[in-house]
């Protein structure tokens, strides 16, 4: 009898919810079935990732979690980083997903398994704002080095997300959309069926009550109204009158509008 495949192995480094919640759909869809291992990267200002409480909750042989202390300066970042390069070189991933290849731990985590594939999973905005945020190349690069030689490890900073040549393919919401960064890169779309996944299902609603909100609550919603971004919302815009219209319309006849900031 021929010995069993080794089963494939993910890597995630989430630095914000949304990088989480992005990862447990790669879990439950395009990598189902791989050993998974979330890391749960330094989450600005006390921050709670619901998402990656809710997995680490659920008692699972296949998921692995794991959280990173802040890197706050030199010192903390040197141990820091080695923790994550340990951590890499013991999994031995066969892809490494990052939500922002600015991440120190990122390039930690190539350092410990430089074989692995790896991914980036879209960040929200910064995957499709246009080139002219980028940063010249050269002050780029400079701003590589400096880093590179303070923290004793090859390390990216790109201007665009994702856009770091560490970075070899794409998972995003909007594939015909991201940046002049991502264009040059294999790019695939997330897809619906892997966020309706019985276990995406059960993990979100995990998250919300951890949250205070009760997801059942969902279902009475019938309109929801996506706003965008607050510059957009300043006071006279005609964006602000149109959605308060739209929004005090179906609230008149007796509809349930949910709005999300």
């Amino acid at each position: 009898m021929s010995a069993h495949p080794p089963m494939d192995r993910t890597l995630y480094l989430s630095s914000t919810p949304l990088h989480s919640f992005f990862a447990l759909g790669l879990m439950n869809g395009a990598w189902q079935g791989h050993a998974q291992t979330l890391v749960l990267v330094d989450q600005h200002d006390g921050a709670r990732d619901y998402i990656g409480e809710a997995l680490q909750a659920r008692s699972c042989d296949a998921l692995r979690l794991h959280r990173l202390a802040a890197i706050d300066s030199p010192a903390s970042g040197q141990r820091v980083l080695r923790a994550v390069t340990e951590l890499s070189r013991a999994t031995q991933p066969m892809t490494i997903a990052v939500g922002n290849d600015c991440r120190l731990e990122f390039y930690a985590a190539i350092r410990g398994c430089p074989a692995a594939r790896r991914v980036y999973i879209d960040d929200g905005l910064y995957s499709y704002l246009p080139h002219r945020h980028a940063k010249a190349g050269w002050r780029e690069s400079i701003s590589n080095w400096r880093r590179s030689l303070k923290y004793g490890l090859p390390l990216e900073r790109p201007s665009l997300v994702g856009g770091s040549r560490a970075v070899q393919q794409a998972y995003v919401l909007l594939p015909q959309q991201v940046h002049v960064g991502l264009t040059r890169k294999p790019v695939r779309a997330m897809q619906p069926a892997w966020f309706a996944h019985a276990t995406t299902r059960e993990i979100c609603i995990a998250a919300a009550a951890l949250a205070g909100f009760d997801a059942a609550r969902c279902g009475a919603i019938q309109w929801l109204l996506l706003l965008p971004h607050p510059q957009f919302l300043v006071h006279g815009s005609p964006w602000a009158a149109r959605l308060a219209a739209l929004a005090a319309a179906h609230t008149a006849r007796g509809e349930v509008v949910a709005i999300k900031p």
